[in-house]
């Protein structure tokens, strides 16, 4: 199954995405009145951790198709259904400004790494996009193995620098 599949199934189908997204944010919207900063505690910070995790991974793939559509492919957004495109981001970003409203993001376990990963993300289709715009010719004459340690290398190195900048 391919990614373009899964979208198509999407905007067959979007009712099992919409009572998602209304079931997260119901959850976040109840969640967000019973706890405030001073008594957000064990079993709140699980749920919303969870809460976080719940919508961070579709909004990460969200954000993903839209630069890829936006910077690679040159589609029309307005011919792309809002509940496979857009709707995973607005529930992204409403999620954050209710929850940081109840307790600061920085205390939801897990949230640095999300974070984390979105700001690497970012950069990789960053450097994806460049890469692409420049012509630059290389003669690879190793095997498929190099070139994956030569790939892991570059990620490690990325990692580390990015460790540098954040602390």
């Amino acid at each position: 199954m391919t990614i373009q599949e899964i979208i198509s199934l999407i905007n067959a189908n979007p009712r099992p995405i919409i009572t998602y997204y209304l079931v997260i944010i119901a959850i976040a919207i109840i969640a967000s009145i019973l706890v405030s900063r001073d008594n957000y505690k064990a079993p709140f910070t699980y749920l919303f951790s969870a809460i976080v995790y719940a919508v961070s991974i579709p909004g990460l793939m969200s954000i993903i198709l839209i630069l890829y559509g936006f910077f690679f492919q040159k589609i029309n957004f307005l011919q792309v259904n809002l509940v496979s495109y857009f709707l995973p981001l607005i529930v992204l970003i409403a999620i954050f400004v209710l929850l940081n409203k109840a307790v600061r993001l920085k205390n939801i376990p897990g949230f640095g790494r999300i974070s984390g990963l979105f700001i690497v993300i970012l950069i990789s289709m960053f450097i994806a996009y460049v890469l692409q715009k420049m012509f630059f010719g290389i003669i690879f004459f190793g095997s498929f193995q190099t070139l994956i340690i030569i790939f892991l290398i570059i990620l490690v190195v990325i990692r580390l620098a990015w460790n540098k900048l954040v602390k």
